[in-house]
């Protein structure tokens, strides 16, 4: 897991290469549109925000025709008009881990906050008794 909003793991559905969508645009563009469609999900995943088309795929080793892929993505609903992953489509994939991800850390800075306050206190009670000794 990165520092900033992205995530090196992403949380995504398994049932991607079933999706009726990506199908589509595989008929239609062929197999770059599937190698695209990984790529900007992936990408965007990373960077924790929607990437374009371009973005996801500027330092892929593979060659995509990226206006028919682009074009195919968007026609059946994958892509927005700037060719990034539909803003309603990435607010339920990414909102809720990354949420999850922010209640943890809050969870774990609250444990370490009483931590030190316990420690402190155990540390007066021990000068306390030093100190009566």
């Amino acid at each position: 897991m990165s520092r900033n909003g992205g995530f090196e793991v992403g949380d995504r559905s398994t049932r991607t290469l079933h999706d009726s969508r990506l199908i589509r645009a595989y008929q239609v563009a062929g197999l770059g549109a599937v190698v695209a469609w990984d790529a900007i999900v992936d990408a965007s995943w990373a960077q924790g925000e929607r990437v374009t088309l371009e973005e996801a795929l500027l330092d892929l080793p593979f060659r995509v025709k990226v206006a028919a892929v682009r074009a195919a993505l968007t026609e059946f609903g994958l892509l927005d008009s700037e060719g990034r992953i539909r803003e309603e489509s990435w607010a339920t994939w990414f909102l809720p881990v990354y949420q999850r991800r922010e209640d943890h850390r809050e969870a774990a800075r609250r444990y370490a906050r009483k931590a030190i306050a316990v420690r402190w206190q155990n540390r007066q009670q021990v000068d306390d008794k030093s100190m009566t000794s």
